[in-house]
């Protein structure tokens, strides 16, 4: 019997081993240095997810920690920090390694985003505990202080770091830094990545307006722009943005956006993180 079904069986293989992966999230991108204008840093995110997620954002206060602003997202089973900024002015946004397989992904401690903005004040000492970064499980992150940027690219060979305090960056799906991973980047992917990077050299000095501008892109198609749509009705789509300021000498401002499938949505919060912001705490867009 499996004789006689050999042939199928191997041409299927074949086309398993050489299809598209799946289009999954999200684009991140930042800025530091001499191409910010009035100094600083810039950071950003696009949550894409498929409609049946939600995003919302909350003032999370652990038991034992920093105060943090969280991208929140999930399912009826649970949610978890995607993107945010810690009280101490740390920022992280983190993106999907979506070219390996799920069962790759699924290796090491989740909740990267979570331990991050929990338990560093600045870049230099996230970075500095390589221990626990690589008890992670595989994920890229954009990392940003008033002070400089970095990209994270964890996989199960090990973590690989750029760091700039002066100068752009931007992930999406697939592994950039680690040359030696095995992957297969998905077209979507690729277009994006290509688009951000040219959005991010449009002008030699960025400003806060400019780069959360970038996250409404959508020209390169409902698949593959900046701002995704989703081609098909259960199609991977942008469900919330989040653009960070990060000034060298003033309170950050952050500009949080939603695009909930079926939800009624707030417009659009722009916010100073003084004192009194920190001092609150729950779901402040939903």
């Amino acid at each position: 019997m499996i004789r006689k079904h050999l042939p199928a069986i191997l041409s299927a293989l074949a086309l398993c081993i050489f299809c598209e992966p799946p289009a999954v999230a999200c684009t991140l991108w930042a800025a530091a240095g001499g191409r910010v204008k009035g100094g600083g840093t810039l950071i950003s995110k696009n949550r894409d997810q498929k409609p049946d997620q939600k995003t919302f954002f909350e003032i999370i206060h652990p038991q034992k920690g920093f105060t943090y602003l969280s991208m929140s997202g999930g399912d009826e089973d649970g949610t978890s920090p995607r993107a945010g900024i810690n009280e101490k002015g740390l920022a992280v946004v983190a993106a999907t390694a979506g070219s390996i397989p799920r069962e790759i992904r699924l290796k090491g401690e989740k909740g990267a985003v979570r331990h991050l903005l929990q338990n560093f004040p600045d870049v230099k000492s996230a970075l500095a505990d390589r221990a626990s970064l690589g008890r992670l499980h595989p994920v890229f992150l954009l990392l940003a202080d008033k002070t400089g940027i970095a990209a994270v690219e964890i996989s199960t060979s090990g973590v690989s770091v750029e760091v700039s305090t002066t100068g752009i960056m931007a992930h999406t799906n697939h592994y950039i830094l680690a040359q030696t991973v095995r992957q297969k980047p998905s077209s979507s992917s690729v277009a994006r990545l290509e688009k951000i990077r040219e959005l991010l050299a449009s002008a030699k000095e960025l400003t806060f307006d400019d780069t959360a501008s970038f996250g409404k892109d959508g020209s390169g198609g409902p698949d593959n722009g900046i701002m995704r749509t989703g081609g098909k009705r259960e199609a991977v789509r942008t469900l919330g943005r989040i653009s960070i300021w990060i000034p060298a000498e003033a309170m950050p401002e952050v500009l949080l956006s939603l695009e909930n499938t079926g939800r009624r949505l707030a417009p659009e919060k722009r916010l100073k993180l003084d004192d009194n912001f920190w001092s609150g705490s729950g779901v402040i867009l939903e």
